[in-house]
């Protein structure tokens, strides 16, 4: 559900940005602008969120574990009515403010929105399981709300919502890659537990830079700026690669801090900047040519690649750092 919320906002993030530079969105009406999206991505977000309860629930059921169903999807369908309101105002009002401002929101936007995920989600997740399991039934009652605004949504919006729920459902199913890894690399994380704390910054630094890459060139090619390059190539994976420099070294610095001193600062460190190096220039290529091939084909960039370069993100990120891991650790 956390990856899913990540890749809905940076996706609306993404469709804002390209408006404002169109001149679609007014960035002195950012209340208009949340009020326009927010029934789509209510829509999106129900549904997102019904499929995760799904696989929460299969999975569970799988592994032989007593679980009531109205408690998981009366979870997933309160979590919506919280998160919605708030991310879409604060993604929209993030935007606009820079904007007038002079800055380009293609340049901050998906790492601040990925950040604000990150921070609020599992705390909202967590407040809607309690109400799910004090309201019953009476918990799903949000599934009417579903069916009201999904019967009022516009062309446009239907349009945008088939386009990005069939790559946010995709890379919820690609995220399942790096489960896999995970638990098929276990007993060596057992024995390199700093290697499995790294593994969180690592993917969330990456796919927020490589999700701003696929924003502005998103951007570009809306304006009739892109110019196909390997050097636009490689300056937009040096760029990500060193904003996330920092990220890298501070982690290491603070998992080092825990135990392990400066012989797993050292690991982490080296470890971090050749699979970075690695993941962003591959990514940055991906999301190049995601954008160009659905651009061409009719299909709006703002709307499917975000998702597709955060989850293929995180699950090439996990699988170089922890094969790469193997060597150095």
């Amino acid at each position: 559900m956390a990856a899913a919320r990540g890749n809905i906002y940076a996706t609306l993030g993404s469709r804002v940005t390209s408006r404002l530079h169109l001149g679609i969105f007014d960035s002195r009406e950012p209340g208009r602008i949340a009020r326009r999206e927010m029934p789509r991505i209510m829509v999106q977000s129900l549904l997102s969120s019904l499929f995760s309860a799904t696989v929460a629930y299969a999975a569970l059921t799988a592994a032989g574990r007593a679980v009531d169903p109205v408690e998981v999807y009366g979870t997933a369908l309160l979590t919506p009515l919280v998160l919605t309101p708030l991310l879409t105002g604060f993604t929209v009002y993030a935007a606009s403010a820079g904007f007038r401002r002079g800055l380009d929101p293609d340049d901050y936007l998906t790492p601040l929105v990925t950040l604000a995920c990150d921070l609020i989600v599992l705390p909202v997740v967590t407040g809607s399981a309690i109400a799910a399991a004090l309201l019953g039934p009476a918990s799903l009652s949000p599934l009417v709300l579903l069916a009201l605004l999904a019967s009022r949504l516009g062309r446009e919006d239907r349009r945008v919502l088939a386009e990005n729920m069939g790559a946010v459902l995709a890379g919820s199913g690609i995220e399942l890659a790096r489960s896999y890894m995970l638990v098929a690399y276990l007993p060596f994380l057992n024995r390199h537990p700093y290697i499995l704390a790294m593994l969180p910054t690592f993917n969330a630094e990456n796919g927020a830079a490589l999700g701003a890459v696929a924003s502005r060139v998103s951007t570009q090619l809306h304006l009739g700026l892109y110019e196909a390059s390997p050097g636009a190539m490689l300056g937009d994976a040096a760029r990500a690669y060193a904003s996330c420099i920092p990220a890298y070294v501070f982690t290491a610095a603070v998992i080092a801090s825990t135990g392990g001193g400066l012989r797993v600062f050292t690991t982490l460190t080296i470890l971090a900047l050749a699979a970075g190096a690695l993941v962003d220039t591959l990514m940055t290529v991906v999301a190049h040519v995601l954008s160009i091939l659905g651009f061409k084909r009719g299909l709006d960039p703002d709307n499917i690649v975000i998702p597709f370069v955060e989850t293929i993100t995180d699950t090439t990120g996990t699988i170089v750092l922890l094969l790469l891991s193997q060597l150095i650790a």
